[in-house]
């Protein structure tokens, strides 16, 4: 932290408008909570001015799922949203596992625990859209991740389909999305249509992530699929503050994928800390190891 990241990604967006001449409406930077985007927003409007600024698509990672979806998700196929669907919140979700799991676990309501369920459900819904694509390897890797919880939770191993289906049968019923579907329903457009791909390719030629620590694995693939060969992908990230695992932080992303997926990709190492003091930053390298 204080090594100057997010400062180094508006000057990439900076650097692409002013000197290479590239069109803002060519750029989308993402970051992870609605806090940073507004931050990174003030940074470019101060950086490249308010005209550039706002032809520049700049979100969190839902945010930018969901303006896919309300143009396109039409083209998936069977999919059975209308664009004017609803987004749960995290409350929202909880709201409705709560309600199913009265009925499926009527036996011993004690045992229901809808924050631990939704937390399942993400991982099943995560690794599954990692494991599209994927080599045999990495996909039976994406699936082991989600099983030592189950294992933990006997209750929510035992009904976990009946949980699932009748938790995603409420979701079609409702005309909604929850959090992990904007990403998967994205990931899933860019996928089977080559309408969208084509689209959202030759519209977003750089393609900038901060915060790269903290991709989960569909977070991941939302970059991948969207990149491909047509963008030039720009992140940053430090593996050190990698913290968000329990929420589904993959540190693999930025540690070995990404330049398995990006191959010829280059690294660049911010050594020099701006926010504090030499006694700190020795103490905590000390701590880190």
């Amino acid at each position: 932290p204080g090594s100057g990241k997010t400062r180094v990604l508006v000057g990439r967006v900076t650097h692409l408008i002013n000197e290479l001449g590239v069109p803002p409406s060519h750029i989308l930077c993402i970051t992870f909570t609605n806090k940073a985007a507004r931050e990174m927003r003030e940074r470019l409007v101060a950086s490249v001015g308010e005209e550039n600024a706002r032809q520049i698509t700049a979100g969190t990672f839902h945010s930018v799922a969901s303006r896919m979806l309300r143009k396109h998700v039409h083209l998936l196929d069977g999919y059975g949203r209308g664009n004017d669907f609803v987004i749960y919140d995290e409350a929202d979700t909880k709201s409705i596992i709560r309600k199913i799991m009265v009925d499926v676990f009527m036996e011993d309501k004690k045992k229901a625990d809808p924050a631990l369920a939704k937390s399942r459900i993400s991982a099943a819904k995560s690794a599954v859209d990692a494991c599209v694509g994927m080599d045999g390897r990495r996909m039976a890797r994406a699936l082991c991740d989600t099983r030592p919880s189950l294992k933990r939770d006997p209750y929510i191993r035992d009904q976990f389909p009946r949980l699932y289906d009748e938790y995603e049968a409420n979701l079609r019923s409702s005309n909604a999305l929850d959090f992990d579907d904007l990403l998967s329903a994205a990931v899933a457009l860019l996928r089977t249509s080559e309408e969208a791909r084509l689209f959202y390719r030759q519209r977003w030629r750089h393609v900038l992530v901060d915060e790269f620590q903290d991709t989960s694995l569909s977070q991941y693939e939302l970059i991948r699929t969207l990149a491909a060969e047509s963008a030039r992908v720009f992140v940053v990230g430090d593996v050190d503050q990698a913290i968000y695992s329990w929420r589904g932080a993959e540190v693999a992303n930025i540690r070995t994928k990404f330049d398995s997926d990006f191959a010829g990709a280059g690294t660049v190492l911010l050594t020099k800390n701006y926010r504090s003091t030499a006694t700190i930053v020795k103490a905590a390298q000390a701590v880190i190891g």
